[in-house]
This record gives C-alpha cells, structure tokens and sequence, in this order.
C-alpha cells in the first residue's frame, strides 16, 4: 500500500528529501512513545498538504512542527502538580507556537496557489521548469566541487613562485648611506 508520503514527498529530489525528512524529525517534539507510526502519522499529515517543491515540503513540515509543538507545550501546562506561573508560561508558548503555525500555514497556501498560477501560464511554466532544472545543475555542480576539494588524493605541490619583475621606475624610497649614517630619502 502507498502511503501519502510516497505519492508526493517522494517527487523531491532524493538529497532534498532526505534533509527535509532528517529536520523535520529533529523538529518534532519527543514523543509520549517511542511508536514509529506516531512519526510516519506527522509525515503523512505533511504530505496530506499535497508540497510539490522543496519550499512548500519546508512550509508544510514547519507548519505541522509548531502544531506539534503547540500541542506538547498544552500537554506540560495539564500536568498534575505543575506550579501556576509555569502552567501559565506553557499555555502563552503554545499560543505563541500556534501563531507561528497558521503563519507557515498561510505562507504555504500562498506558495501553492502562485505554484499553481504559474502552472497555468502554459509559457511562465516552461521559463519556470528551465531555471528549476538550471538550479538543480548548478547545486549538482556545487556538489560535485564539495566532493572533490574532500577528495584525500594528495595534491601537486604547488610551483615556485617566479621573480617579481623589476619595474622601470625607481622605488618611492630608498637608503642612502652617506658617512656611516643611514637616512632615508624619499623621490617624488
């Protein structure tokens, strides 16, 4: 059975995907167990915004982690025998968490529908595509760089450096020595 996760996440470029699912996971509050089908249920909840860039997988996962979030700090403040004042800190932290939340939330609905506009634009499509397939050459590129400045092979050593060309003019400054005495003089 396909889960949600795979029909759209999944679409991501490997790497992409990988780094988005890795932050999000770190992101997440500690769960009440160690269940795995709690993490694969906040995935599927990302993947229900249906993100079909990179952009819009960080807006949705951002927007499930301050919910989360939100949720957990709501939970501290219900402990039994929590003292008022820290009871109360919770509760304005998940306010302040849940904001945050529809925050990402209207963000990533805005990304969408310009997703979607451009999509339309059967010519501002066609640039679109171009540029994303330039971008994903030149991060491919910087990766390839990264990989190889890593690379352990020694490297040449490097040449002598050659002699400095003496120049025609005379240096704006030179010693005199005159008498034992050295003073500087100083041609203009």
């Amino acid at each position: 059975m396909q889960t949600m996760t795979q029909d759209t996440l999944s679409q991501l470029p490997a790497d992409l995907y990988r780094y988005t699912l890795e932050t999000f996971r770190a992101a997440l509050p500690r769960p009440i167990s160690d269940s795995p089908e709690l993490l694969q249920a906040a995935i599927d909840k990302v993947a229900a915004m249906q993100p079909a860039t990179t952009t819009e997988a960080n807006r949705a996962a951002i927007f499930i982690v301050f919910a989360e979030q939100s949720k957990d700090c709501l939970r501290h403040a219900e402990q039994p025998g929590i003292p008022l004042k820290l009871a109360y800190k919770c509760r304005a932290t998940a306010l302040s968490l849940m904001r945050n939340s529809q925050n990402a939330l209207r963000n990533l609905l805005d990304l969408q529908a310009a997703r979607r506009k451009l999509e339309a634009d059967p010519v501002a499509h066609a640039r679109a595509e171009a540029e994303k397939q330039c971008m994903y050459e030149l991060l491919s590129q910087m990766r390839h760089r990264r990989q190889a400045a890593a690379d352990p092979r020694p490297k040449p050593a490097p040449r002598p450096a050659a002699a400095p060309e003496k120049s025609a003019r005379p240096p704006r400054s030179m010693l005199i020595q005159d008498s034992g005495t050295v003073s500087k003089v100083t041609i203009h």
